[in-house]
C-alpha cells in the first residue's frame, strides 16, 4: 500500500435523476464547512450520479487516503486512541472493545467494497482483526486517469449522514454525535444480507412459538379420545378419534384426554417429516432439535397442531429489532430482541452460515 500519488480520487453519489451528463455547480458540505476542489470539478453523469473528487472529501473527514496500484484499490482509514469514544459493545464476549483502526476499501470495477478494522480491550490486549465485504449499487471506476468511488458508502461507514439538495446541487455530509470517534467494526447495512436472512429469523420465531412454519387453522378445533388410559400414555399415545364439538358423536366409551388438548388442522404439511424438511432449508438440525421433536399429530392422512392447557406465545422475537452485527464471506451475525408477553426481555445474537442454497441458522447466543 502506498500513499496516493498521480491519480485523483473522486466519489459517486447517487442523487437526482438526470438523463445526460453535464457540468453543474455542485457543492459539498462536511459539517457545514464547504469542501474546496482544487484538482477536478464535480459533475453529474448520464446516470444522475454526482461525481466529486474524493481526496478533498476524505481530507475534510480527517481520513488518510492510500492507493494500491497493483490491486487498483483506494483505501480510506482513520486511527483512534484507546480511551476516547471509540468503545463499542463486543457481542462476542463480555468485554468492551475499542476500535484502533478503521479502513474502507474500494476496488475499481467492483460492486463490492470491504471494511477492515482492528480492535482491542481497554488494556490494549485481545487485539483482533476484522474483515467484511459489502455490496454497492454502483462500482468504482477509472475515468480520465481518475478513480471514482462512491462517497455515500464511505460517508456512511464513518458515520456521516448524506443529504442531497437538488435545488442547490449541494451534498450535505453531517457527522453523528459520536461518530468520527465512536466507530463500530460493524459496517453499515448497504447490502441485502438482512433481507436475505429475514425469513430465516421468521422461521426461528415460528419454532419459538411452536408453530414450526405450519399454516394452522386456529378457527377449527378438534378434541381427542383414546381407546383407554393405557393407550393415552400420558399424551404420547395415538388417539382413537378426533372429533369436533359440532359433530354428534358419542365418545362415552372412550378415554378422554384429561388435559383437554385441542388439535388444529395444518394445510401445508401432511407429516412431521415434511415440517422438518422445510425447517432444514433455514435452520441447522442442531437448532431445530432444540425446538422441534415431531410435535404434530399425524392422523388419518392429515397433520394437526396440538395445544394443551399450558400457555403459548409468551416468548417471541421482535422481528422489527433485527440488526446486522457482522458479515464475512461465509458467516453473518445478527441481533434480535426477545419479548416476554410483548415486553422487552433480552437480546440474542444469531449466527448464520452461507450455503449454496442460501443462509442457515447455525447458532444462538444470549447477549
Amino acid at each position: 500500500m502506498k500513499k496516493l500519488t498521480g491519480i485523483i480520487l473522486a466519489a459517486v453519489m447517487a442523487f437526482g435523476a438526470f438523463g445526460t451528463a453535464y457540468a453543474a455547480d455542485v457543492s459539498v458540505m462536511v459539517d457545514n464547512t464547504p469542501v474546496v476542489f482544487t484538482d477536478a470539478e464535480p459533475f453529474i453523469d448520464e446516470n444522475g450520479r454526482t461525481l466529486v473528487p474524493l481526496r478533498s472529501i476524505a481530507e475534510a473527514m480527517d481520513l488518510t487516503v492510500e492507493w494500491n496500484d497493483a490491486e487498483k484499490t483506494a483505501s480510506f482509514s482513520a486511527e483512534y486512541k484507546i480511551g476516547n469514544e471509540t468503545s463499542y459493545g463486543n457481542y462476542f464476549s463480555n468485554d468492551a472493545c475499542y476500535i484502533t483502526e478503521y479502513r474502507v476499501n474500494f476496488t475499481v470495477d467492483s460492486d463490492r467494497y470491504s471494511v477492515d478494522s482492528v480492535s482491542c480491550n481497554a488494556d490494549g490486549s485481545s487485539v483482533e482483526n476484522h474483515h467484511s465485504t459489502w455490496e454497492m449499487k454502483t462500482s468504482a471506476v477509472i475515468k480520465d486517469d481518475r478513480i471514482y468511488a462512491p462517497i455515500r458508502y464511505l460517508a456512511d461507514e464513518f458515520g456521516y449522514s448524506v443529504v442531497w439538495d437538488e435545488t442547490t446541487f449541494t451534498a450535505w455530509l453531517t457527522s453523528g454525535e459520536n461518530i468520527g470517534h465512536q466507530v463500530s467494526f460493524t459496517p453499515t447495512a448497504h447490502n441485502d444480507v438482512l433481507s436475505e436472512v429475514e425469513y430465516n429469523i421468521e422461521m426461528l420465531n415460528s419454532c419459538i412459538l411452536e408453530i414450526f412454519g405450519a399454516d394452522v387453522d386456529f378457527d377449527l378445533s378438534y378434541s381427542a379420545v383414546y381407546e383407554s388410559e393405557e393407550a393415552y400414555d400420558l399424551g404420547n399415545g395415538e388417539p382413537a378419534l378426533l372429533y369436533g364439538a359440532w359433530e354428534s358423536i358419542d365418545v362415552s366409551d372412550y378415554y378422554e384426554d384429561p388435559t383437554a388438548a385441542s388439535y388444529y388442522p395444518v394445510s401445508n404439511y401432511k407429516t412431521n417429516a415434511e415440517v422438518r424438511e422445510n425447517l432444514q432449508k433455514y435452520i441447522s438440525d442442531e437448532i431445530i432439535d432444540k425446538y422441534f421433536s415431531d410435535d404434530f399429530l399425524e392422523y388419518d392422512g392429515a397433520l394437526y397442531l396440538c395445544r394443551s392447557s399450558r400457555g403459548y406465545g409468551a416468548i417471541e422475537l421482535d422481528l422489527d429489532s433485527l440488526t446486522l452485527i457482522q458479515e464475512t464471506d461465509d458467516k453473518c451475525y445478527v441481533s434480535v430482541d426477545i419479548l416476554y408477553f410483548e415486553s422487552y426481555d433480552s437480546t440474542e445474537m444469531i449466527e448464520l452460515t452461507k450455503t449454496d442454497n442460501g443462509w442457515i441458522i447455525t447458532g444462538e447466543t444470549a447477549m
